[in-house]
């Protein structure tokens, strides 16, 4: 796990969401974290627990689970892997090797990050320290509060023509 990211996480971390929550990450492309530039890994958690890993599009099939424990098992050509979950939100997936913290895998979701992690961490790390809790830019949380308004409106002008009509 890069360092910068393995510094970052004790302060975002108690706004992490539960891996219960299946949503926030089964159905969707997570592209893995390395330094390795001219690899580019993606993970995809389908929800018959099948897991694809693409390792510069040539794809390789796997299985994923969710233990009652809360961790995550993750199996690939032959390979299992137990993991626990360090933070998770529509932007970011952080999971360690079950037991060993310093190493473990780094993943973001390309449409919400746009391919700069530390960026879009430091951004929530910024929002959390002012007290504001919510997702940095470009987030789903925005939309949620745009249709909100935008139903409130239309109920009030709905209410206006009952009472006029």
């Amino acid at each position: 796990m890069d360092q910068y990211i393995k510094n970052i996480v004790p302060r975002i971390q108690a706004f992490s969401k539960n891996l219960n929550k299946k949503e926030l990450f089964v159905g969707k492309s997570w592209i893995q974290f390395n330094e390795d530039l001219n690899a580019r890994i993606e993970y995809t958690f389908c929800r018959d627990n099948t897991l694809i890993k693409s390792v510069n599009g040539i794809a390789h099939e796997g299985t994923w689970k969710l233990l009652p424990t809360g961790k995550l098992v993750i199996k690939v050509e032959d390979i299992s892997i137990q993991l626990e979950n360090i933070f998770l939100n529509e932007g970011a997936f952080i999971l360690s090797i079950s037991g060993d913290s310093t190493n473990g895998l780094v993943f973001f979701n390309e449409i919400i990050v746009k391919n700069n992690l530390v960026k879009y961490l430091e951004s929530l790390e910024k929002s959390i320290s002012e007290g504001e809790p919510s997702l940095p830019e470009n987030s789903d949380d925005e939309l949620f509060k745009i249709l909100v308004l935008f139903g409130i409106i239309c109920a009030i002008c709905f209410l206006i023509l009952v009472i006029f009509y």
